[in-house]
């Protein structure tokens, strides 16, 4: 398993590796997928009969790009999709690297990390501009996907889509005309979804 990060905080020991597998594990059974060698190997992990070979990388895109030397199984995020300046090209080169009969489990989310207890939406008030010459700089800073516009993404790669769970806030936090017009067309569902919990297998045209 290679872990890969944009800095080194994480320390992957054992207890999180038994319950990262197991929560792959309950989603899997909660949306009836079939048995195979990837839960297999999951289910020895949970239990702690298995402790996967870790490689924690810490590196670029590019860097990662070019060390990676084969598909991965399983490859996992949590709060990191959204401070990717241009997801695109990460998302394809991850859907490169993901084997065919693969998992992808990667939790995004979408709330405003500066305003989140008050207006969550307030990044998409920005006009083009004002966005690119303030977050554009700021180290760690989000980009403006929502989430179809992932979920699509993934699609248009080939990839399979498993589950695309959402958290749903019940109103939106401020008027919808104080959005930047390319954001006020979107449907409430999708700018009342705060996180993307999104899961998907290996391209369809792959194994």
């Amino acid at each position: 398993m290679t872990l890969w990060d944009a800095h080194p905080n994480m320390t992957p020991d054992a207890t999180w590796l038994q319950n990262a597998a197991g929560e792959l594990l309950e989603e899997a059974d909660r949306r009836g997928e079939p048995e195979s060698r990837t839960t297999r190997t999951l289910q020895k992990v949970a239990a702690g009969a298995v402790a996967p070979t870790i490689d924690y990388v810490v590196c670029d895109q590019r860097s990662f790009a070019a060390r990676a030397e084969a598909p991965y199984d399983l490859i996992l995020s949590h709060s990191c999709f959204e401070h990717i300046w241009e997801p695109e090209p990460t998302l394809s080169m991850l859907a490169d690297h993901t084997a065919a009969l693969g998992w992808q489990s990667n939790q995004i989310d979408l709330m405003d990390h500066g305003s989140r207890e008050t207006n969550y939406l307030e990044m998409l008030e920005y006009s083009d501009f004002a966005y690119w010459m303030t977050a554009r700089f700021i180290p760690g800073g989000l980009n403006r996907w929502r989430a179809q516009q992932f979920i699509d993404c993934y699609e248009g790669m080939d990839m399979v889509i498993v589950a695309a769970d959402r958290r749903i806030q019940d109103e939106l936090p401020t008027d919808r005309n104080r959005l930047a017009k390319r954001f006020q067309q979107l449907d409430e569902r999708e700018l009342r979804t705060t996180e993307l919990h999104l899961i998907t297998r290996g391209r369809r045209d792959t194994g």
